[in-house]
């Protein structure tokens, strides 16, 4: 359904009452609605209000015992520690390592932010509403950094046209000399056509299936590690499972934002833990990670 037709409110409010019964607060199998790509805030004010709880709503604000994990940006704090997982395990100094950031939506944005956070240097980001791939003059930081965490592209573009960064078509931001690509955009950007012109030799997949499975396949027989969104991405599972089962009450959230850190401490361990395993299982077995 569009999110933006006159009538979505109403149905999206019948949706919810008929999966309803389905939900394990009334004794179905399911956990939970949630936050997908069109996701807006007030859906769960919507989803909350038709349920008459809040507990079959995750990504809910603090304030109603949730993580938030779309602002907090949860997914995209996976993706960039099994990043910096994957560049240790490889030897790679993460603060000599230049990345780009393919996407600046919530996932990109997200790891933008935790990135650089975590030592690394990103020189290259790109997203249609910044009119295409920008490669900087120096790494992604202060003034700009913000903007991008916060996803206010009008002020991202201007940054980067006043400051003289380099404009690129929208797909350079694949094909550039940056060792590590975050791909953060949607589906099937890299496919076997466009696999020989990667310079990149890690590929961290933010979007769902980035690269086909042959593109994959390709990747892995050029030398090129690819760590699969089903590794690299789960922050927002991860913390939708807080939210259905924390002991937090949503008293103290509200209060803390308690649910919050349990979130993101759950994300690091276990997606670092998960990166490395896959790595060891990958070596071990001679195989690419996603098959191992």
């Amino acid at each position: 359904a569009d999110p933006h037709a006159e009538n979505f409110e109403e149905t999206y409010r019948r949706f919810v009452r008929l999966v309803a019964p389905l939900l394990h607060e009334n004794g179905g199998p399911w956990g939970g609605l949630g936050y997908d790509l069109g996701g807006d805030p007030i859906h769960c004010m919507w989803a909350c209000d038709e349920l008459g709880s809040t507990r079959g709503f995750t990504g809910k604000p603090i304030e109603m015992g949730g993580t938030d994990y779309d602002h907090e940006g949860i997914a995209g704090l996976g993706v960039a520690v099994a990043g910096a997982t994957l560049l240790e395990d490889r030897g790679a100094d993460i603060g000599s390592t230049t990345a780009a950031v393919q996407g600046l939506g919530a996932m990109g944005a997200a790891v933008a932010r935790y990135y650089t956070q975590l030592g690394g240097v990103v020189t290259t980001i790109s997203d249609p509403r910044i009119g295409g791939t920008w490669r900087l003059r120096e790494p992604l930081r202060d003034a700009l950094l913000d903007d991008v965490t916060v996803m206010d592209f009008m002020a991202v573009r201007e940054h980067l046209e006043r400051d003289g960064h380099e404009h690129l078509p929208l797909d350079a931001v694949l094909y550039g000399d940056e060792p590590l690509l975050f791909t953060c955009a949607v589906q099937d950007v890299i496919d076997t056509h466009n696999v020989p012109r990667l310079h990149a030799k890690y590929v961290v997949e933010g979007a769902n299936n980035p690269c086909t499975a042959a593109a994959r396949a390709a990747l892995h027989e050029r030398g090129i590690d690819v760590i699969p969104d089903f590794i690299a991405n789960p922050g927002g599972a991860i913390s939708a499972y807080v939210e259905l089962t924390s002991d937090i009450s949503d008293e103290e959230n509200a209060r803390t934002g308690a649910k919050v850190e349990e979130a993101k401490q759950m994300t690091r361990e276990m997606v670092a833990d998960n990166v490395r395993q896959v790595l060891e299982l990958s070596a071990a077995a001679s195989a690419s990670p996603t098959d191992a």
